[in-house]
């Protein structure tokens, strides 16, 4: 379930396969891979927004750093610094499709769990991409090696953290398994949505075209800690509102650089790199749930709305 930029051989990946030729990234920059390369990227310093919202937005980024670096831990077997991260009352599901854990207390027991099943020896966990959205969401792309193993997974998750920095809800995405079955479907179904916003930029696909991607009771996050957008005529006029932003004239290209499909065979995530024809860019992840018709039931997209130019 991992599309990725072509790069030095890695331990073989469960679910892995090729993207779609126009997603595939134009230069050989590699991902960023320790937590303490979270920095503010240039297009974000330079955005029109007031310094509140830049600083907001490093502050979230700062949070996402000291959970990362905590789930590095567990990897090491050294849970405490990561529980202690937690709000006492939290929604959890870790992975989507597994039971949710509500209670900090209960936390423990889950990771043991896990732990059990899949790395009985730790895991190493690199970071691939962290994005922020307003206030306090960010999201983490990264690739899991179980200790003594020579496959992995990618992990994505979706963290809403307190103003204080603790964590309260979490939903993510990975599945250590074959892709097979309905996950190829989704992984194609996630391809296709990328391929559409491609498609748009060049022409080749209009606003029905991607209209069309979405069931007629989609629940849209775009961003994720906005107002969701309910509906295939909200979400038209959301459009239009975002495109009424941009520079007069500019156009937005897409790349899909990762992705995965998750314990829930319907569900799964894309890490995006985007740029604007005039200048700038952004990064994006977003995350699906798909109907079993291939429509997008919901969707949750993590980016900041300044590496656009607006707030």
């Amino acid at each position: 379930l991992v599309g990725k930029r072509a790069g030095p051989a890695e331990p073989t990946r469960q679910q892995s396969h090729q993207p779609h030729q126009p997603h595939q990234p134009a230069g050989p920059a590699g991902p960023k891979e320790a937590a303490s390369e979270l920095q503010l990227d240039e297009d974000t310093k330079k955005s029109q927004c007031n310094p509140t919202v830049r600083q907001q937005w490093k502050k979230t980024r700062d949070f996402a750093s000291i959970y990362f670096q905590a789930l590095q831990r567990v990897g090491a077997n050294d849970d405490d610094a990561y529980i202690n991260l937690f709000e006492d009352k939290i929604v959890v599901s870790d992975p989507v499709g597994s039971n949710m854990v509500t209670e900090k207390t209960d936390l423990p027991a889950s990771i043991n769990k896990m732990r059990t099943k899949f790395a009985p020896l730790g895991f190493d966990i690199k970071l691939k991409m962290v994005t922020v959205a307003a206030p306090t969401f960010a999201a983490i792309y990264s690739t899991v090696t179980p200790q003594g193993s020579t496959t992995s997974l990618d992990r994505a998750e979706i963290i809403e953290f307190t103003t204080r920095g603790t964590v309260k809800r979490i939903t993510a995405h990975w599945y250590m398994g074959a892709l097979s079955g309905q996950r190829a479907v989704t992984s194609g179904w996630i391809q296709d949505y990328f391929k559409t916003m491609d498609d748009m930029a060049t022409g080749k696909a209009n606003i029905k075209d991607y209209l069309a991607l979405y069931d007629d009771d989609v629940v849209s996050f775009d961003p994720v800690g906005k107002a969701p957008v309910k509906g295939k005529n909200a979400l038209l006029q959301h459009v239009a509102s975002m495109m009424s932003k941009l520079p007069q004239g500019a156009t937005v290209t897409t790349q899909m650089t990762d992705w995965n499909v998750g314990t829930d065979s319907f569900s799964g995530c894309g890490v995006v790199e985007g740029s604007l024809s005039t200048g700038g860019g952004f990064h994006s992840i977003n995350c699906f749930r798909f109907t079993p018709a291939g429509q997008i039931k919901d969707l949750s997209c993590v980016f900041h709305s300044s590496e656009l130019g607006f707030c």
